[in-house]
């Protein structure tokens, strides 16, 4: 099986690019690797694959893998396991989630989530982590990208009507945003629920209905009239601990999680929450479309060539906002999407 049957180059012209980037900078050094493993990270791995790196690759936990992508590193001869603790041998980590957080002795890290980061940031590491979440180029995949995967996702899983219908967004960060810009241009309804008053602000001028997570009031008749509760905040277990936690186990809402936590909790069983409580867009064989990804793969491979090139020093930081908003203006110029709304986000 070739990489390129699977995909069209053009679908992913960084990473295409980045082959020949990394021609040489990689030569005897090793590479873990935790990102969830569907045929589109197989492009991402390619830049490594090509070159002849060694991987050690795994998928963030419970995430599961595409089996066609698993089959592909397997005619490679590339490690691939679930056991975290046998890929943790590189001497570069590219992890989602910080599942690879206490392993090995990695010289280097860059992470692509949120969650991930706060967790590296507790540990007060002596080595370079890059957190590619504080990027521009991750607000692609986040608002672009993943509000696109719920919408195909819901679409195709549950009604492919979306007008009129009414969603309640829980988190209304670069996700929730990205979420509700997709819902609103399809003409649904969306209240969104979050703690900061900008963001309730944000909300309403983009023409949702924004909520403080304390009114009580006005989430009990939300949840009473909405079609479906779409979590969104990065919150491990924020509907478990909210005081109306069973009043939205027992209601007729359709329960989604878009984060890479599990943002229900224990009071909800895997059972009432679709997809068992893994980010909804995973559903689908292509979560997320590659266009939104290439960027922000090239970003996360690109953090180790930059350590190897001596460009990063210890602790977190991150990804270098010269480099990053380069990438975003080439991507606005390949795909002609106007970008600027990611800058007030």
């Amino acid at each position: 099986m070739q990489l390129y049957d699977l995909f069209p180059k053009d679908e992913a012209p960084f990473c295409t690019r980045q082959i020949e980037e990394f021609r040489t900078d990689f030569r005897g050094l090793a590479v873990s690797h935790n990102v969830p493993l569907t045929l589109s990270t197989l492009l991402k791995l390619s830049p490594f694959i090509e070159n002849g790196v060694s991987l050690f690759v795994t998928t963030p936990d419970n995430l599961g893998y595409e089996s066609v992508a698993l089959s592909y590193l397997q005619e490679q001869g590339i490690l691939f396991d679930l056991d975290k603790q046998k890929i943790c041998h590189g001497d570069l980590f590219l992890d989602c989630s910080a599942n690879l957080l206490g392993l090995g002795k990695p010289s280097m890290v860059a992470e692509l989530t949120q969650t991930g980061v706060k967790k590296y940031q507790e540990a007060s590491p002596t080595i370079p982590v890059v957190s590619i979440d504080d990027s521009y180029v991750k607000r692609l995949e986040d608002y672009f990208g993943t509000g696109d995967g719920f919408l195909r996702a819901y679409q195709e899983k549950i009604s492919h009507s979306i007008r009129g219908k009414r969603f309640l967004i829980w988190g209304y960060g670069k996700v929730g945003k990205g979420i509700a810009r997709s819902l609103l241009a399809e003409g649904a309804e969306c209240l969104v629920v979050d703690l900061l008053a900008k963001n309730i602000e944000f909300a309403e001028e983009k023409g949702a209905i924004g909520i403080l997570p304390s009114d009580e009031a006005a989430l009990r008749q939300a949840v009473a009239h909405t079609d479906c509760l779409i979590t969104a905040s990065g919150v491990r277990s924020v509907i478990s601990n909210h005081f109306l936690a069973e009043v939205i186990r027992d209601s007729g809402l359709i329960l989604v999680n878009m984060g890479a936590e599990d943002e229900f909790g224990p009071k909800f069983s895997q059972d009432r929450v679709l997809n068992r409580k893994i980010a909804f867009n995973f559903i689908l064989r292509e979560p997320t479309r590659m266009k939104y990804l290439d960027p922000v793969f090239y970003a996360h491979n690109r953090s180790a060539q930059l350590f190897l090139q001596g460009k990063l020093k210890e602790g977190v930081a991150v990804f270098p906002k010269e480099i990053d908003l380069e990438i975003v203006k080439e991507w606005e110029t390949l795909w002609k999407i106007d970008t600027k709304e990611l800058f007030a986000l």
